[in-house]
């Protein structure tokens, strides 16, 4: 049974493939509205297509700014994929439209982290912990920043 659904993933996984060399046959293999650009994302993510889903996730993102909800798990998407710039510049476009996003703080502020650039990344990391307390992982994301620091002096 097990290889069975295996053989499933494999076949879902080429017809996405075909599919995104031939839009206009989304449907058709996929059973899913071509310009349905989040939901594809997410199909392309679970079918571990990373590259393909980046793309789509970010084309998805402006017209999602309009629900902040959406944005954010666009966001979220983009960090588990990896696509730290990606994370970036939505993270700032999220804040912009909403300024008092916790979520577009601590996006911001990890995505610096990821690249490189810790001394650009703490200052939305502490100010996503202000925003909202509960967002914990903020502020072990400052930690690491001063234990890197600490071994570096």
């Amino acid at each position: 049974m097990l290889g069975h659904g295996k053989a499933d993933q494999e076949a879902r996984r080429a017809s996405a493939l075909a599919a995104w060399h031939r839009p206009a046959r989304m449907e058709e293999l996929l059973g899913l509205n071509p310009d349905d650009l989040f939901s594809l994302g997410r199909e392309y993510t679970a079918l571990k297509l990373d590259r393909q889903a980046v793309r789509l996730f970010r084309a998805a993102f402006p017209p999602a700014l309009r629900k902040e909800d959406r944005a954010r798990e666009i966001i979220s998407y983009l960090a588990i994929l990896g696509d730290w710039p990606g994370t970036a510049r939505t993270a700032e476009e999220l804040l912009a439209a909403y300024p008092g996003s916790a979520e577009g703080e601590y996006w911001w502020g990890r995505a610096f982290l990821e690249m490189g650039q810790p001394h650009r990344g703490e200052s939305h990391l502490r100010r996503a912990f202000q925003l909202q307390p509960t967002l914990s992982d903020a502020l072990f994301q400052v930690g690491r920043l001063e234990e890197q620091a600490g071994k570096k002096k």
